[in-house]
């Protein structure tokens, strides 16, 4: 999914070649949501259907591959075209990003997801797997299986050393993202820290933000991804906001692109987000609460400060070759 040229699954990208790494032999599908540029919702709808019954022809013509590891898909699409290829179901993996976003509060997302686990889909899910959600929907969630969120290559890293400077607020602008919360927790930092703020819809923040007017913070246009993250790079600490609700089963590609960069974090504890941060080795702070985030700062400087975070332990179990371990554990075990 791209916003202003930068693809915000992109930090997915090693998902690719882990499945060209792994001895099983593995397809790779990330085309069942693309569609193109176009604005207009019912061209798009017809297009991601016509992907979803074209991937019907991609199972077949792959039936002897020992699995097929599917990045993106939509619900709906997936649950009419499903029963052609359930057959496969054991061999097909689909990596849920949006999905269970999409669930909540939509009753037909949620009754073709509900289909889906019924029938045996095998979903990824990014850092865990939502076992209670999942039972409530019915679905067993034995079948589903857990991948760390990978942590691509970047060609910008943090190298300075002492504690934090720069405090960044990165990534699409969206109100329903808690960033204008995020920002009135900042400012009263800005007389400690630089505060930027990069974004590559600077008209919605413009034009949304009650705080846009501010001049105590510092504004990067990154609709270019080179400016994305190098903008990433120049910072000491990512701080994110993220809402519980809408958020609670997602990872964060901003986080692994922080990773990637070797910028710590400080996010709101929700579980994913927690367990993303925190495993194999800790790369920052959770708080509750943002009237906690000048505390989580401090922390996160007084680390930097005597050496910094693990990122190199952090970032080989969820490279593109720690992931292609996983996935041959999981087509011989399947």
């Amino acid at each position: 999914m791209k916003h202003g040229g930068i693809d915000y699954h992109g930090a997915l990208a090693p998902l690719k070649e882990a499945c060209s790494l792994a001895h099983a032999d593995i397809l790779y599908v990330a085309d069942l949501m693309r569609v193109g540029t176009t604005k207009d919702s019912v061209v798009r709808k017809s297009g991601i259907a016509l992907r979803h019954l074209q991937f019907v022809l991609t199972v077949f013509s792959n039936r002897r591959r020992q699995g097929i590891l599917v990045r993106d898909f939509s619900n709906i699409p997936l649950a009419f075209v499903f029963p052609f290829i359930r057959w496969m179901r054991s061999r097909m993996f689909f990596v849920v990003n949006h999905n269970l976003q999409w669930t909540i509060g939509n009753r037909a997302e949620r009754a073709a997801f509900r289909c889906l686990g019924r029938w045996g889909c095998r979903f990824v899910f990014l850092e865990q797997v939502p076992v209670g959600l999942l039972e409530k929907y019915e679905i067993n969630p034995t079948r589903s299986l857990a991948l760390p969120h990978p942590v691509p290559e970047s060609g910008f890293k943090r190298d300075r050393g002492g504690g934090v400077k720069t405090v960044g607020v990165i990534g699409q602008f969206r109100m329903e993202k808690g960033m204008d919360e995020l920002l009135g927790a900042l400012a009263p930092l800005a007389a400690h820290y630089r505060i930027v703020l990069a974004f590559p819809n600077l008209e919605t923040f413009f034009a949304q933000s009650r705080l846009a007017s501010a001049e105590w913070f510092e504004l990067v246009d990154t609709s270019n991804h080179k400016n994305y993250i190098k903008a990433i790079a120049e910072c000491d600490v990512v701080v994110l906001n993220h809402p519980s609700e809408g958020y609670e089963y997602r990872a964060s590609g901003l986080i692994a692109d922080a990773a990637a960069a070797h910028v710590p974090v400080v996010v709101r504890n929700l579980p994913v987000l927690n367990h993303q941060i925190l495993q194999p080795v800790c790369i920052g702070e959770c708080f509750d609460d943002p009237a906690d985030i000048h505390n989580c700062i401090k922390r996160v400087s007084v680390k930097l400060a005597a050496g910094g975070y693990d990122f190199s332990t952090y970032g080989k179990e969820r490279s593109a070759q720690g992931l292609a371990d996983q996935l041959d554990r999981i087509c011989n075990e399947k």
